[in-house]
């Protein structure tokens, strides 16, 4: 592959790399704005659940979950992992396998869960979570989205290889509204569990009449071409091996977990691990898009994709623990605040949470480029990291959690067990994965173990930090008790922690500040300048 190929090359390359430099741009920010809204309105779902829906109705969705992750154990048969790197000249040769490919393995998934829901009242004996109400709706729901997403997966990859970012953020926007107005009405009237699956099986009926009128769906697009059956097959081993682990890995342990212990322990654990995750599927679900299609551009250009890789590691690992790190900072006096207590028994386990959910974040975000480079194997490797720890960490806490039950009153709260494990297993998951792929990408050692520790400490002792002066203003000026309390604490400890990471990057890491701010599009690049005074 030529240099002008590169997303990191220059110089002789300008008149084409800088229209590339304007896609990119533009794919970035759209993106990233879509991406940010998307989260935002996940979040205040969260807040909406928060308020109305119990820990066992919580629970209840997080059992359905679990019960999908074997329904639904080989998602769409990996093509959502191959379609982001197909280049765009072999895009109409590829588009119509992919989707009779996944379209196979998905309708698979919905016979097998309607097939499940018959099987219920027969599983209660054994399974005690098979009783609880509304579960045997929440599953026809999922079932159906199985069916609905497979019509959606191919028209949506169009537009992504035809760098359509502007088009499908404006559709996320939409989506994004419409499932929090969807989850506050149903969540209001009292339909519990329900109200967390109607907007995920509503969303794909929009984005597929969408694309039918913007042009995005093709006849080819639905009729297989190119390489037969067997060879297929062949080709998309890894990737289908890949999707089985990031099934397991994503959905089984709340199985596992459903099995024992009570539905509103689930709950309680569900809503910290989806918090605690909340950095991480906005920041990998932003950037996976947008790195796997411009990394494939490298493929083949050893020096190019060393620089991406290891760019792209010390750069997350810098910025990512600051957004996670503060999620378990900020949330006892957001909690308090929000919910008046509600959720106040998560307070402690959110910090093992949060850790955890760092490293595995990082782990995400370098799956993009991997993607790119079509190294679907170091992905499926991937995976298999990431099931240890949060498979491991299920099992771990949950047999902790039944020794702890079986001397009669628990001396430890199985929350916090739970957290506790789940978070230890994920970091020392992510942690091997990362040292195993940035060892292929010749990162020396003594980089390598300033980049995995620096970032995290320096967020964690920031949050301490934060957490502990918040407190002490409170302590010392006598703030009222409840709300307003709790909000008073809040700017306190959002400032302080502000200040402080701010201060922190700037003058103990400003080498990886600069390299990571001067890759981005010039009007980020532009205010992080002016926000770090690097000028």
């Amino acid at each position: 592959m030529s240099a002008c190929s590169s997303l990191l090359s220059g110089g002789a390359c300008a008149v084409p790399m800088s229209a590339l430099r304007q896609k990119r741009t533009i794919a970035i920010v759209a993106t990233t704005l879509a991406s940010v809204v998307a989260r935002l309105s996940a979040l205040l779902s969260q807040v909406i659940v928060g308020w109305y829906l119990t820990e066992e109705q919580v629970g209840t969705f997080a059992v359905a979950i679990g019960i999908m992750g074997v329904t639904a154990l080989f998602r769409a048969g990996g093509t959502a992992l191959v379609m982001p790197s197909i280049r765009p000249a072999d895009y109409d040769n590829a588009a119509g396998r992919m989707f009779w490919w996944g379209t196979t393995f998905l309708v698979f998934s919905a016979v097998a869960t309607a097939g499940t829901i018959g099987l219920l009242p027969a599983l209660e004996t054994n399974f005690a979570a098979a009783a609880l109400p509304g579960l045997p709706a929440v599953l026809w729901l999922m079932a159906g989205r199985q069916v609905l997403f497979a019509m959606t997966t191919v028209s949506r990859m169009r537009m992504s290889v035809d760098l359509r970012f502007s088009e499908l953020a404006k559709l996320d926007v939409v989506s994004a509204i419409l499932r929090i107005a969807l989850t506050w009405w149903m969540a209001s009237t009292g339909m519990g569990a329900i109200a967390l699956a109607v907007p995920q099986a509503v969303t794909p009926v929009l984005e597929f009449v969408y694309f039918a009128f913007c042009g995005a769906c093709k006849r080819s697009d639905y009729r297989w071409q190119g390489m037969r059956l067997p060879d297929m097959a062949r080709f998309m081993k890894w990737p289908v091996i890949a999707a089985v682990l990031n099934t397991i890995q994503g959905q089984m342990n709340f199985l596992v977990l459903g099995i024992a212990i009570p539905a509103s322990t689930l709950g309680l654990f569900y809503f910290a691990f989806q918090l605690a995750n909340q950095p991480t599927m906005l920041l990998t679900s932003a950037l996976q898009n947008v790195l796997a299609p411009f990394l494939a551009r490298d493929r083949g250009n050893q020096v190019a994709e060393q620089i991406g890789m290891e760019r792209v590691f010390a750069g997350a690992m810098l910025f990512v623990p600051i957004t996670t790190v503060a999620t378990a900072s900020f949330f006892p006096t957001l909690e308090l605040l929000v919910w008046g207590g509600k959720w106040s028994a998560i307070n402690g386990g959110l910090y093992f949470l949060c850790i955890g959910a760092t490293y595995a974040t990082i782990a995400g975000i370098l799956t993009g480029p991997l993607l790119g480079l079509q190294r679907f194997k170091a992905v499926a490797g991937f995976e298999v990291g990431k099931m240890a720890g949060t498979i491991g960490g299920a099992v771990l806490g949950a047999l902790v959690v039944w020794l702890d039950s079986t001397n009669g009153t628990p001396r430890y709260e199985p929350i916090t067990v739970i957290c506790i494990t789940t978070g230890a297993a994920m970091t020392i998951a992510a942690l091997a994965q990362l040292v195993w792929i940035m060892r292929q990408y010749k990162v020396a050692p003594r980089d390598m173990v300033q980049h995995l520790t620096f970032g995290p400490a320096l967020a964690v002792l920031t949050a301490l930090a934060a957490q502990s002066i918040g407190h002490s203003i409170r302590e010392s000026m006598t703030l009222p008790e409840g709300r307003v309390g709790a909000g008073m604490e809040f700017v306190a400890v959002a400032t302080v922690y502000c200040t402080l990471i701010l201060m922190g990057v700037r003058f103990t890491a400003e080498e990886t500040l600069r390299t990571t701010v001067d890759v981005l599009p010039a009007p980020a690049r532009s205010f992080l300048h002016r926000v770090f005074v690097l000028d």
